[in-house]
């Protein structure tokens, strides 16, 4: 098997967990789909960094250049979900202030919750799945 091929079906199956991972992202279901989304995308910009010679170092910067951002539109996200869980965690002996605690992971789920929104409406936008679609033709 020729280097091209093999790095096509690499590419390939990367691409097809990442639209897996979007689909949970969206769910909010798994606590671990936006670290998973995440990791995926890194994964496959990595794949792609010695590949200049195979694909063209154009097309690669392109690609690693559209998963950056990408990911960057889950890492708002993301940190909501670990501050939440973090603060989740954390139990205050005091009444007051554990009201307080859960008035405020109240208000962090409502911006988790536009987060996941705003992450659903760059999904179905064109610009954002138009890379994965070229890579795939690739």
């Amino acid at each position: 098997m020729q280097i091209e091929e093999y790095t096509r079906q690499e590419i390939q199956k990367l691409i097809r967990r990442i639209r897996g991972r979007a689909r949970t992202v969206l769910q909010a279901q798994d606590p671990e789909a936006v670290h998973d989304f995440r990791v995926h995308i890194r994964r496959l910009r990595t794949v792609l960094r010695p590949l200049n010679d195979v694909y063209g170092k154009f097309y690669v910067q392109y690609f690693r250049d559209a998963l950056r951002d990408i990911a960057a539109c889950t890492s708002e996200l993301r940190d909501e979900e670990v501050l939440h869980a973090t603060l989740d965690d954390l139990s205050l002996a005091d009444a007051n202030m554990e009201d307080r605690r859960q008035q405020w992971l109240r208000t962090r789920k409502d911006r988790e919750v536009t987060l996941r929104s705003q992450f659903h409406k760059e999904l179905l936008k064109d610009s954002f799945l138009y890379p994965l679609k070229q890579m795939e033709a690739l």
